[in-house]
């Protein structure tokens, strides 16, 4: 799990396709970033087309979504997201 520089988790899915829909080792990913009052869950519509196209999908919830404390600005998270994305897809 991500997490803040204050400590909060973020919470990440990363959806792929069945090994047997695969069609390389290594896949394109999208990221879905959701919009105000919402969560990760919002890019689930685009699921089955985003895996149709042959790639993956990561969603992640901005730091204190669905929690009493305010959401704030991450510096770096969407760095550190495709960092993580990186390290374990090799």
């Amino acid at each position: 799990m991500l997490s803040s520089p204050r400590g909060f988790g973020i919470v990440c899915s990363h959806w792929q396709p069945i090994p047997t829909h695969r069609h390389a080792p290594i896949l394109p990913c999208v990221i879905y970033m959701h919009g105000n009052s919402s969560s990760r869950l919002e890019a689930l519509p685009q699921l089955s087309l985003v895996l149709s196209l042959g790639a993956t999908l990561v969603t992640f919830d901005f730091t204190g979504s669905g929690q009493r404390y305010s959401i704030t600005y991450v510096p770096n998270l969407l760095t550190n997201l495709l960092n993580n994305l990186l390290t374990y897809s090799q």
